[in-house]
């Protein structure tokens, strides 16, 4: 003797299809939020990169100090914003940063004399996590094994 507490059979199918489809929904909700989370991380590195690689050769670019006098203050405060984005980057999600990331807050480090304390955080912590001989350093073997 089955025992149900929904006695028309059309109505138990139809609440099961119905919870069926909930739970599919909820699944491919957070599928794609997660997707979401890593495309807007590795969106933030490469926009905060793109930022500090512009403003720093513009910055270095600038000649004439009657013209570079009045931009110089906008292109210092966004090399600022992008470089402490980067740098906290860095930190938060490591296996996202490349060398050329890396490189660039250097470079941010030798122009100005005086960084965020996060920037000399982030380049003390990416060379405590890599062997800066070899990383980044293209080697065919790897990018053959890569491919594959």
């Amino acid at each position: 003797m089955k025992m149900s507490i929904i006695k028309n059979k059309k109505v138990s199918v139809g609440i099961r299809i119905f919870l069926i489809v909930i739970a599919i929904t909820l699944i491919l909700g957070f599928t794609f939020s997660q997707g979401m989370f890593y495309a807007n991380k590795k969106a933030t590195v490469r926009i905060a990169n793109d930022n500090c690689f512009f403003t720093i050769y513009a910055l270095e670019v600038f000649d004439e100090p009657a013209k570079a006098k009045k931009y110089r203050s906008l292109f210092k405060n966004e090399l600022n914003a992008s470089s402490i984005k980067l740098a906290e980057m860095c930190l938060k999600y490591p296996n996202y940063i490349s060398r050329g990331n890396y490189n660039l807050l250097i470079h941010v480090k030798k122009y100005k004399k005086n960084v965020d304390p996060k920037v000399d955080k982030a380049i003390t912590y990416m060379e405590s996590i890599h062997d800066m001989k070899t990383w980044g350093v293209f080697n065919i073997n790897e990018f053959i094994k890569n491919k594959r």
